[in-house]
């Protein structure tokens, strides 16, 4: 059987989008209106490094990356350094065309599942992990957290992990349970995975490395 890497790097999806591609695309949507430091090329680069690179990343982290001289040398390939300030992500990111983005996620969903030998890939099982805060009023909840001691509401947090049907559903009343490094974590752990059995969940905030 042939084997199909499950892990990419940062390095590897950009191999797969030229930037002539990213430019163009930018060109398309006009995306790249009035915006000199921050392109959408740019933009996209450095938010795909940080959600690599970052157990945490917020506007902050991407700044510091975008400021490292050897990710403008070997990422962005400029020739010339330069920095910028967090707030000026915080704008473009309120002011790109989302279809960048989308545009972006539709061509390397094309790429990959080309490359992938579909015989071999559909005897893998998927299985989704999720959570979601469920709201209810203190007076019909005894059980549940409250986010502030006045907040007249409680929470229940719920992890379901699934394929074609539900497989586990776990509550959490405890303000424990509210983090996804300890919901999602513990559903992953709490049951033998099968060779043959692609775990998926949310990369934010959980990382890899926590589980």
């Amino acid at each position: 059987m042939q084997k199909i890497q499950l892990v990419m790097k940062a390095k590897q999806i950009i191999k797969l989008l030229p930037g002539k591609y990213l430019d163009k695309l930018a060109v398309k949507l006009k995306s790249d209106y009035k915006a000199k430091k921050l392109t959408s090329k740019t933009l996209f680069m450095v938010i795909l490094y940080s959600m690599f690179s970052e157990k945490m990343y917020s506007l902050r982290k991407m700044k510091q990356n975008f400021n490292k001289k050897t990710f403008q040398e070997k990422i962005l390939e400029n020739d010339t350094f330069t920095t910028i300030n967090h707030t000026s992500f915080h704008y473009r990111l309120q002011t790109i065309d989302y279809r960048y983005f989308e545009l972006i996620f539709c061509h390397l969903l094309k790429i990959i599942s080309e490359k992938i030998n579909k015989s071999n890939f559909f005897k893998f099982e998927i299985l989704r992990v999720d959570s979601t805060l469920i709201k209810v009023s203190s007076k019909l909840a005894s059980i549940g957290f409250k986010q502030t001691s006045n907040n007249p509401k409680k929470k229940i947090k719920l992890t379901i992990s699934y394929s074609d049907l539900p497989e586990q559903v776990k509550f959490y009343k405890n303000i424990e349970g509210k983090s996804e490094n300890v919901a999602i974590k513990e559903a992953i752990l709490s049951k033998e995975t099968p060779r043959n059995q692609i775990i998926i969940f949310d990369m934010w905030p959980l990382r890899t490395r926590n589980v």
